[in-house]
């Protein structure tokens, strides 16, 4: 208990609470174990990383990270540090262990953080431009008839490319 206080940063969310602990000699070993549905670590025990409490960098984060790399993906890991706890990082970690890759999550963590906005690497879907289209209208204090205008839409199409907008599409039909 008295160390766990000290593991506040984000990259403890992808592993449970507790840590196993185990002996190896006179050495003490934390075994934290992953919450991925299906982890993607190698080894014997694959589902754990061990930190040996006895050596020099014994709070290291280093093979937690890499881990949670390879099971969640780096723009997901990258994501958690907009967490303002760990214990937020684990509630949209959990509700999200179905789609790990498909870039939603990374969202989830930009509503929580601060500082400057970050972008996806994903192609946004169809609902999600639509929904930056509205907000932005909103925020700018633009008409929403403004999709019928026809520099707006030339602009928009060049954007997206044919992705089969119609002018009311745009706004509406959310």
């Amino acid at each position: 208990d008295r160390l766990s206080k000290k593991w506040n940063t984000s990259i403890y969310a992808f592993f449970k609470r507790r840590p196993t602990i185990e002996y190896k000699g006179k050495d003490r070993i934390h075994a934290f174990e992953c919450i991925a549905t299906s982890c993607k670590g190698k080894g014997k025990n694959q589902r754990f990383v061990r930190r040996n409490l006895g050596t020099r960098n014994s709070t290291s984060t280093s093979n937690l990270r890499k881990h949670a790399i390879l099971c969640w993906g780096k723009e997901v890991v990258e994501a958690t540090s907009q967490a303002k706890s760990v214990d937020d990082a684990r509630t949209v970690l959990k509700g999200k262990q179905s789609n790990l890759r498909d870039g939603t999550i990374v969202l989830e963590f930009e509503h929580m953080g601060h500082g400057k906005e970050k972008y996806s690497h994903r192609p946004p879907l169809k609902i999600e431009t639509r929904a930056h289209h509205v907000l932005w209208m909103a925020e700018s204090k633009r008409p929403f008839n403004l999709v019928v205008d026809s520099g707006y839409l030339r602009l928009m199409m060049s954007e997206i490319s044919g992705a089969g907008y119609n002018q009311s599409q745009i706004v509406t039909g959310l």
